[in-house]
């Protein structure tokens, strides 16, 4: 028998010491185990020596700025630039939650993690905040208004499940894993309950009950699918999206698991592999009893696919105008043999899988995306090594003012009818945003929250920057 131990490390809240709070183990494959705090002690680990010559921190010259952009259009609460020059700062994508004061926004890097408090005047990091370095930290606000922040630090083997509850203090729940981890969705649910949900040699969701309590639960591994997302309905019943593909790759499509019950098809098979699945997260809202139970949007090259699950129906919009961009110029396929012409590049469209989606309280749904207008040069020159007497064919990317422009839509998913409606649009700077990580998605009553990865000019070349914007939707 394989038998997977997950090990319930310390809660520790900041400045109160830590507690030992037990052992567990998890069979593989089998969903209904799970560690909590009625294990035995793990004692404790003593500290190791410290190294009497340290090399130096990477990033301990490293710096961060933020500018608050005036309002360029009335609907624009805030409009906040972060910029850090720490490794890989923003290489890992960003989540935003918007609260009633503030819209707080993660960052990962590559030897840190970052939680910004922005406001109308700026940036402020939260130096509190646990340390979550080489992977993208998640985030939402719970039932209570309490900040969660939660993610898989290092996403390497032997890591460590974190998840970070922000009241008065910061608490850190940590799960030490024998296995490969990776978190990909944080959820919250209006009853209380909460679910930290991600992928590794064991699959696995980590849900907190009513009373607060953290409990890790391993779950079916579906080796035959390949994306993987998990969330919560808004009933708090977590459910997961599992991709699936032919064996002769020529039919993709997304299974539904709600709990533990069979899976089942949702939404079109399609042709080609979606460049995103993304759960709308049910994010703590108290729903209409009419809304769905599931959310999901799909990233294909006629559109983004809209699909969602009642009591008693099923559904399926593209939205319109969301087709993906297709470069204009053919890649090289023989770079030893031929090296073509100069070729021009005026594609436009959405950049593949860079939208994100959020439930609104009405129950109705936004979609942000990012849209590419691309103005290049392809050229291409022989390298030839004398040397060794042969030459490969080059190619670099003349740039003439591409830029990328935000998009933000209504979606009425009430009644017989479904409208979608246009609601916002923005220009961007730079052309940075790619893939789902890059763009996140937050609503509070009638406003929106967008963060997106961006080019950024503060604090020099090499940094990288984070944009957050906060919109009012209501007239």
């Amino acid at each position: 028998m394989d038998v997977r131990r997950w090990v319930v490390g310390s809660i520790v809240s900041c400045g109160c010491g830590v507690e030992d709070v037990g052992v567990a183990e998890a069979t593989s494959g089998d969903p209904g185990i799970s560690s909590d705090a009625d294990g035995a002690s793990t004692g404790e680990t003593p500290e190791p020596d410290p190294d009497p010559n340290p090399e130096p921190h990477p990033d301990a010259a490293a710096t961060c700025d933020s500018i608050a952009r005036p309002p360029s259009q009335p609907a624009v609460v805030l409009d906040v630039e972060v910029a850090c020059t720490h490794t890989r700062f923003a290489d890992y994508g960003a989540h935003v939650a918007l609260g009633e004061d503030a819209a707080h926004l993660a960052v990962g890097a590559f030897y840190d993690s970052f939680l910004f408090d922005v406001t109308a005047t700026g940036a402020t990091r939260d130096d509190d905040a646990p340390s979550l370095p080489n992977t993208r930290p998640l985030l939402v606000l719970d039932a209570a208004q309490r900040l969660l922040l939660g993610g898989t630090p290092g996403a390497v083997v032997d890591e460590t499940i974190v998840i970070a509850t922000r009241d008065a203090t910061w608490s850190v729940t940590e799960f030490p894993s024998e296995l490969s981890v990776y978190a990909t969705d944080l959820d919250a649910a209006a009853d209380g309950t909460a679910m930290l949900g991600g992928i590794g040699a064991q699959d696995w969701r980590l849900v907190r009950d009513v009373e607060g309590t953290w409990a890790v639960q391993a779950v079916p591994r579906h080796l035959e699918t390949l994306q993987t997302r998990r969330a919560l309905t808004p009933s708090g019943a977590p459910f997961t999206l599992l991709q699936r593909v032919a064996e002769d790759y020529s039919a993709w499509g997304t299974d539904l698991v709600i709990s533990d019950a069979p899976a089942r098809a949702v939404g079109e098979t399609q042709t080609r592999e979606p460049a995103a699945v993304v759960p709308a997260l049910a994010a703590a809202l108290a729903l209409p009893e009419a809304a769905p139970m599931v959310v999901v949007a799909s990233g294909h090259a006629d559109g983004i696919a809209i699909d969602w699950v009642g009591q008693d129906e099923e559904r399926h919009l593209v939205v319109p105008d969301t087709a993906e961009r297709v470069d204009a110029c053919p890649p090289l396929e023989d770079p030893y043999n031929t090296c073509p012409e100069p070729c021009e590049d005026r594609s436009r469209g959405l950049e593949p899988g860079t939208f994100a989606v959020a439930r609104a309280a009405d129950g109705g749904l936004w979609l942000a995306t990012i849209e590419a207008d691309v103005d290049r040069t392809i050229e291409s020159a022989w390298l030839c090594d004398e040397t060794k007497g042969s030459c490969t064919c080059t190619q670099e990317a003349v740039d003439h003012g591409s830029r990328q422009w935000l998009r933000l839509f209504a979606i009425d998913i009430h009644g017989g009818e479904v409208a979608v409606e246009p609601r916002f649009e923005h220009a961007l700077d730079s052309r940075r945003a790619h893939g789902d990580g890059d763009i996140a998605l937050s609503v509070e009553g009638t406003r929106v929250a967008i963060a997106v990865v961006v080019e950024t000019a503060l604090l020099g070349p090499g940094a990288g920057g984070v944009r957050t914007l906060v919109v009012e939707t209501a007239p």
